[in-house]
C-alpha cells in the first residue's frame, strides 16, 4: 500500500510540473514585439492580443494598429492595458486605430509631454474605475474621439465625457484657451466628475450643475489657477472624494448642503479654507460640520465687494438679503424695464441664482451698498435653486447673469451694456466680463443709446394707516408704486407722505 501510494504522489508530481513546465512556455510565447511595440495574447481562439507598453523610449509620434502580425498569424488589437504608457515622458502624439475597444486606467499616466490623442469610434471601454487613463497629463491640448463613437464625446470645449454626458472624464490641463474657453460651465446632465478629471484645470473659474452627485479622487488636483478663488459644491453632492483639492490654492467653498440628508461622504481635507453654509445649516449642524472636516473655517456671512456703490452680481447659488444681520446697508435689484434712455429698477430681498428646466439659466442684478468704507455680507438663500418653491420668478429681468467669464463683443452686438460709474454703457470694445457678475441685454427695439442712466422705483412698504389726504410738498404714489408727476386726477386711494390716503376731489 505505502508504495502503490508513494508511485501515485510521484505521478501526480510529474503531471503538475509538466503542467507548470508547458504553463511557463505558453506564457513566454503571447509576448511578442512588433515595431517597438508588446503585445500579449488574450485569446488564442479569437487571435486577439492587448498592448502592454513601448521598448523605444524615443519614440515620440506613435500609432497603435487595430491588427498586427507575427509569426504567420495575424491578431486583433483591442486592448490598450492600465499603466501601458505609464510615466513615458517622450511620448508627444498618440493615434489609436479602429478595432481598439478598450484602454485602461493609467494607460498615459503621467505622460509629461503627451500633447494630443485621437481615439477610434471602436473604443467603447474607457477605464476610470481608480485611476484616470489621462491622469497628471499636464501638457495634453487634445482629445479627439472619431465620429460615430457611441460611448465617448469631446464638447466644444475639448472635454471628453461619456456619451450621456452623465460623466465629465476628463479635462486637458494645456487645453487652448479662447473667448468661450477662459471660465467653464460643467453642463446640467453631469452627475459624476471623475478622479483626476481637472487635474491642473486651465480654466479660471468652474460651475458645477445642480444634478452633481460625486466628485472623485483628486479632481481638482494642482488647480491652483482655476480655483484660486473658490467653487460651489450643489446640494445633490453625496460623494467628495480623498485630496479632491490637493496642491491647488482654493479659498473658499459655498457648501450647499440643506442638513436634511447625510453629509456627503468626505474623503478629503479642506485645509486652509472657508467653507460658507446656509445659516440654519451653521445655526443647527456646525457640530456635524466640523467632525465633517476639522480643518476648515465655516462661516453663513459671505463678504462683498464693496469697491463701488453700484455693482453688478452673479452667483451660481441664490443670495438672501431678507436678513438685517447681513443686509443691512446692502440692497439689490433687477432691471424691470427700459425707456427713455432710463433703466428702472426695481428692489429684491431674495435673489434666485439658478433659473431654466435644468437649472442652466442664471440671474443677475445690482447690488448698491450705503459706503464704500464699510463692510457687508449676504447668506446663501434657504431656499436654493433646487427648491420648487423659489421665488421671487423675476421675469421680464434685463440684467443677465454670467456666472463664468463671459466674451463680450462689443462691435457686433449694440445690445449688451456693462455698468460703470452708476450708469449703463454700451460695450464699444472686445473684452471679458468677469464671472459672478452681469450685463444689460435689451430688446433690438429699445436699443441704439450709448448710456443709460439708473432709475430706482421706490415701493414704499409696511404702510397700513389709511387717512384723509392733507396738502403737502410730498410726492404721490399709485398702490403698485407709480410716482405720480403731480397731484392725483382721480380719486381713489394713494400713498402719500409714506401713507395711505383717500382722494376724493
Amino acid at each position: 500500500m505505502t508504495n502503490q501510494g508513494g508511485e501515485s504522489m510521484k505521478k501526480i508530481l510529474i503531471v503538475l510540473l509538466l503542467s507548470l513546465t508547458c504553463a511557463s512556455t505558453q506564457a513566454l510565447a503571447t509576448i511578442f514585439t512588433v515595431d517597438h511595440i508588446k503585445y500579449s495574447v488574450i485569446s488564442t481562439t479569437d487571435n486577439t492580443v492587448q498592448v502592454e507598453g513601448i521598448d523605444d523610449n524615443t519614440i515620440t509620434d506613435l500609432t497603435i494598429p487595430g491588427t498586427v502580425e507575427y509569426n504567420g498569424t495575424n491578431y486583433q488589437v483591442t486592448t490598450i492595458k492600465g499603466y501601458s504608457f505609464n510615466n513615458n515622458n517622450v511620448l508627444k502624439n498618440v493615434v489609436v486605430s479602429e478595432g481598439i475597444t478598450t484602454i485602461g486606467y493609467s494607460a498615459f499616466g503621467i505622460c509629461s509631454n503627451l500633447e494630443s490623442i485621437s481615439l477610434p469610434k471602436t473604443l467603447s471601454k474607457f477605464d476610470t474605475s481608480t485611476l484616470c487613463v489621462f491622469r497628471e497629463c499636464y501638457n495634453l491640448k487634445s482629445i479627439k474621439v472619431a465620429e460615430g463613437n457611441t460611448a465617448l464625446k469631446v464638447d466644444e470645449c475639448g472635454v471628453l465625457y461619456d456619451y450621456d454626458m452623465k460623466n465629465l472624464i476628463y479635462c486637458p490641463p494645456a487645453i487652448e484657451k479662447s473667448k468661450v474657453k477662459a471660465n467653464y460651465v460643467v453642463p446640467s446632465t453631469v452627475e459624476n466628475i471623475c478622479n483626476y478629471a481637472f487635474n491642473k484645470c486651465p480654466f479660471t473659474h468652474v460651475v458645477l450643475p445642480s444634478n452633481l452627485k460625486k466628485i472623485g479622487e483628486l479632481a481638482f488636483l494642482r488647480s491652483s489657477d482655476a480655483l484660486h478663488a473658490e467653487l460651489t459644491i450643489p446640494a445633490n453632492v453625496t460623494n467628495i472624494g480623498s485630496g479632491v483639492f490637493n496642491r491647488s490654492t482654493i479659498k473658499s467653498i459655498f457648501f450647499l448642503w440643506d442638513g436634511t440628508s447625510s453629509l456627503p461622504k468626505n474623503y478629503t481635507n479642506f485645509s486652509g479654507l472657508t467653507i460658507y453654509v446656509k445659516k440654519s445649516v451653521y445655526d443647527n449642524h456646525i457640530a456635524d460640520l466640523k467632525n465633517w472636516s476639522s480643518s476648515a473655517t465655516f462661516a453663513y456671512k459671505i463678504p462683498i465687494n464693496k469697491a463701488k456703490t453700484y455693482s453688478t452680481l452673479c452667483r451660481d447659488f441664490d443670495v438672501d438679503l431678507s436678513n438685517s444681520e447681513t443686509s443691512t446697508g446692502i440692497k439689490a435689484f433687477y432691471a424691470a424695464s427700459v425707456s427713455n434712455g432710463k433703466v428702472t429698477l426695481k428692489e429684491i430681498n431674495y435673489v434666485p441664482s439658478r433659473t431654466g428646466t435644468n437649472h442652466d439659466e442664471y440671474t443677475g442684478v445690482i447690488i448698491k451698498v450705503a459706503s464704500t468704507n464699510k463692510d457687508y455680507y449676504y447668506q446663501i438663500g434657504e431656499k436654493d435653486y433646487t427648491s420648487a418653491s423659489q421665488a421671487p420668478s423675476l421675469s421680464g429681468n434685463l440684467l443677465v447673469g454670467a456666472p463664468a467669464e463671459t466674451f463680450i463683443d462689443g462691435p457686433a452686438d449694440d445690445h449688451m451694456y456693462g455698468l460703470y460709474n452708476g450708469e449703463f454703457r454700451r460695450y464699444s470694445d472686445q473684452g471679458f466680463l468677469a464671472y459672478n457678475k452681469a450685463y444689460l441685454r435689451l430688446p433690438e427695439s429699445t436699443a441704439g443709446a450709448k448710456r443709460l442712466s439708473l432709475s430706482i422705483e421706490e415701493t414704499p412698504t409696511g404702510i397700513n394707516e389709511v387717512s384723509e389726504s392733507k396738502e403737502s410738498d410730498a410726492s404721490y404714489y399709485t398702490l403698485s408704486g407709480t410716482r405720480l408727476s403731480g397731484k392725483p386726477t382721480h380719486p381713489g386711494i394713494y400713498i402719500h407722505g409714506g401713507k395711505k390716503v383717500v382722494w376724493t376731489k
